[in-house]
Parts: C-alpha cells; sequence; structure tokens
C-alpha cells in the first residue's frame, strides 16, 4: 500500500483498500463481518467459527481471492496478506483481549515469510512480554552505554601481522552478563534503537583507534 501511495497517490491506494475489502467480502459467508481497523489492517469476525478448524478455510480463501492482481489507476497491483486468528474464549474473553491475540498471531505470520495465516498461541504472548521488556531495557542500556566492542583481527596469513580488526558489539545486561548481538539486534533495527546504538559503537570504535595508536601500533582498517 505504502508503494501504491507513494507511486500513484493516496487516492489511487483508497481505492485499492476499497477494492481489497470488496475481495475479503467475496471470501466470507452472509453472517461474517469484514471492517477496515486501520491504515492496511482489517478485521473480520466470524460468528460462527469457534473452532480453529472453522477459521482455517476462510483464512485460506481469503489468500486465495487476494492471489489475482488488481487494476489501480491503469497498472496492475499485487496485493498478500499477514493473517493472525484468534479463537473466543480460549484466546481472550474481552474485544481487546482477542485483537491483541490476532494481532500477535499476524505479525508471527509476517515473520514467517507473510502471505500466510497463524493462529495464536500462548508462547506467542510469552514472546510478545519477553521483547517489550526487552525494548525497555535496551532504552535504559543506552542511556547507561551498557554495551562494549570486542575486536576480532584479521592477520595476514604470509607475515602473522594484524592488518585490520572487526568491531563486535556486546551488551552487558546487569545481573545477566555479555549478550550476543543476535538476540538483541533484531529488537533494536524494529524498535529504531539500532540509530543511537550504532552511534555508541562508531564512537567506541573510534576511541579505541585512537589509543591503539597512541600506544604506538601502526594504523589499520576496522570494520563495524
Amino acid at each position: 500500500f505504502k508503494a501504491v501511495n507513494d507511486g500513484i497517490g493516496h487516492a489511487s491506494g483508497d481505492r485499492l483498500l476499497t477494492a481489497v475489502g470488496d475481495r475479503i467480502q467475496l471470501a466470507l459467508r452472509q453472517s461474517d463481518t469484514v471492517a477496515r481497523f486501520g491504515g492496511d489492517e482489517f478485521t473480520v469476525l466470524l460468528p460462527d467459527a469457534d473452532v480453529a478448524g472453522g477459521a482455517a478455510p476462510v483464512a485460506m480463501k481469503i489468500l486465495e481471492v487476494l492471489k489475482e492482481p488488481f487494476a489501480v489507476a491503469g497498472r496492475d497491483a499485487r496485493v498478500s496478506a499477514s493473517i493472525g486468528v484468534a479463537i473466543f474464549p480460549e484466546d481472550g474473553e474481552r474485544i481487546d483481549d482477542l485483537l491483541s491475540a490476532a494481532d500477535q498471531a499476524m505479525y508471527r505470520a509476517k515473520e514467517a515469510g507473510r502471505n500466510r495465516y497463524e493462529f495464536f498461541s500462548r508462547s506467542m504472548h510469552a514472546r510478545a512480554v519477553a521483547k517489550q521488556e526487552m525494548e525497555v531495557d535496551l532504552r535504559h542500556a543506552l542511556d547507561r552505554e551498557e554495551f562494549v566492542l570486542h575486536y576480532q583481527p584479521q592477520v595476514d596469513p604470509r607475515s602473522g601481522k594484524i592488518v585490520g580488526v572487526e568491531a563486535l558489539v556486546r551488551w552487558d545486561r546487569p545481573k545477566i552478563g555479555l549478550i550476543p548481538p543476535a538476540r538483541f539486534i533484531p529488537v533494536a533495527e524494529e524498535t529504531r534503537l539500532i540509530v543511537p546504538l550504532g552511534e555508541i559503537v562508531i564512537r567506541s570504535a573510534c576511541k579505541q583507534a585512537r589509543a591503539w595508536r597512541d600506544a604506538g601500533l601502526p594504523p589499520f582498517r576496522i570494520a563495524i
């Protein structure tokens, strides 16, 4: 939708949203409800599908009807969907809880490759809570500069001399210890915390380079 809005205008994007809603309606029964929930999100209510087996065929049909391209301002636009499914009352008895569960399942579908559906599970909730806690702790860690760099040398095999180093960031998390980047970099990227983190890493690497030069070492490359 962003590509359509940016490329041929928001009016075309709105027409595409309407067309997508019409397509989704084709996949539903008369007793079902579809509504645009905001942005490019739609919510579908299936009053009779109180078990997973009743929701899966509908989700598959929605994905199927969206496969054909849409004609927008004389061009073809292709749209796919990531669908999250929550079941009442197993996944929540209040509207907000059901929507939150479906939202978490939708993001799991996106992470798994998009153009698919996922059912909510309790493990998703646990992951969402852990991710939120990590984001909060990351913000504190940036303020306290709890990040350290480890340097992996690059050695010339002929001379045996170090010709460069690679700077690798670690999070020295209080009471936990060093955390490898694979665990916190994805969260930093999703939340845009990667920008201030990158500034800390670059500044630290430059300080270390200066310290090595002051110690009499020859200049060499640092890859960050």
